[in-house]
């Protein structure tokens, strides 16, 4: 639920920037910029999370490519199923 809401806060807080940015308040897109940093240091293990299961999306989609037979892929196409 904690980032459920920190997602949201930084949605608002983008909005609001690019109000400020509109109407050209430094000031206030400074203040918003402020914001949205703080609060992605608290969501980058979510970030990291998602990464992380989208490797393995991409694997299981390879594995299911290869006719469901881990024998069938080679370490190479492993490798770049885990960083793409």
């Amino acid at each position: 639920m904690y980032q459920v809401d920190g997602i949201e806060k930084v949605g608002k807080y983008v909005e609001n920037w690019n109000n400020c940015l509109e109407n050209k308040d430094l000031d206030g897109m400074k203040r918003e910029y402020g914001k949205i940093t703080k609060k992605l240091d608290t969501l980058i293990p979510l970030e990291s999370t998602l990464k992380e299961a989208r490797a393995i999306e991409n694997v299981q989609t390879l594995i299911k490519n290869k006719g469901n037979s881990l024998e069938k892929i080679t370490e190479e196409e492993l490798r770049l199923a885990q960083t793409l």
